[in-house]
C-alpha cells in the first residue's frame, strides 16, 4: 500500500510535480493550470499543477508571488497609441516593439502586453496598436486580437 510522503496516511492521489514523492489530497499544494500564462517562457519547475509542501515552498511560492507582483504592475503601465503622437514625439523608441498575438479579448492583449512591458523593466508602452480579426469556426465567428507597443521609462 502506498502511503503519503508527508502524513503517511494510505489513499494517495497525487504525485509531487518537481520530486515525484506520493501525496493525499490534505498535503498536495495545487495551482492551476495557466497560474503563469503570462510568461513567454515558463520553466520546467513551474509546469506542474501538483506540489508536495517542501517544494511548493521551496520553489513555487515566491514564483507565484513575482508573477502577482508583475501582474499588479502591469495594470499601472501608461499607454499611449498610435495617434497620440503629440503626446509621445520627444520619447525614445530604441526598443523593439513589443507584439501579442491571438488574445481573445482586448483587455486581455493591453494586459499582456503590460506584463511583457513591466518584465521587461519598463513602466510605459507608446505607439500601441490593437487590432482584431474575425474567425469563422463551423458557423460560429470570434475575434482574434492582437497587440504592438513600444516599451519605454519615464
Amino acid at each position: 500500500m502506498i502511503k503519503c510522503a508527508s502524513c503517511q496516511k494510505t489513499g494517495v492521489n497525487f504525485k509531487c510535480g518537481i520530486c515525484g514523492s506520493d501525496l493525499c489530497k490534505a498535503c498536495v499544494e495545487i495551482i492551476n493550470e495557466d497560474q503563469f500564462s503570462f510568461l513567454e517562457i515558463i520553466p520546467a519547475d513551474l509546469c506542474h499543477t501538483s506540489y508536495c509542501d517542501s517544494c511548493y515552498q521551496e520553489k513555487v511560492h515566491y514564483e507565484i508571488q513575482s508573477y502577482n507582483s508583475i501582474i499588479e504592475q502591469a495594470k499601472n503601465v501608461s499607454v499611449y497609441d498610435k495617434t497620440q503622437g503629440k503626446e509621445t514625439r520627444w520619447m525614445s523608441r530604441k526598443e523593439k516593439p513589443i507584439r501579442i498575438n491571438n488574445c481573445l479579448d482586448k483587455e486581455e492583449a493591453l494586459l499582456r502586453l503590460a506584463f511583457l512591458t513591466v518584465k521587461r523593466n519598463f513602466n510605459t508602452l507608446i505607439d500601441v496598436e490593437v487590432a482584431f480579426k474575425k474567425e469563422k469556426i463551423n458557423g460560429y465567428q470570434r475575434s482574434i486580437w492582437t497587440a504592438t507597443g513600444i516599451p519605454v521609462q519615464i
